[in-house]
């Protein structure tokens, strides 16, 4: 059996920045493939704030994902449409989302 490793637990480990930057990368891709799978890139992008496009370009390796991006999908992917219900609602109390 497979072992997973969440990100307390590898950051404990003295990885080296290139394999780390991998590992993050692998991660994000494996959220982002679960998540989208019940929603938009766009949609998610909107419920987190983030500009048009900018988990695409994490996707394609253009730019660097945070490690609190990463716990912030992670925690998403446990249950992408209560998470999104929760985070629109966040949003629209805030005005930012129109209904």
């Amino acid at each position: 059996m497979k072992k997973e490793y969440g990100y307390a637990r590898l950051s404990a480990l003295k990885l080296n920045p290139a394999v780390h930057r991998q590992v993050l990368q692998r991660m994000l891709k494996r959220l982002l493939k679960k998540i989208t799978a019940h929603a938009s890139m766009r949609r998610v992008e909107a419920a987190l704030g983030l500009s048009p496009g900018y988990l695409y370009k994490l996707k394609s390796g253009r730019s660097r994902p945070s490690v609190h991006l990463i716990s912030t999908l992670g925690l998403l992917a446990v249950n992408v449409k209560r998470g999104l219900a929760d985070l629109e609602r966040m949003q629209r109390m805030r005005g930012s989302v129109p209904k």
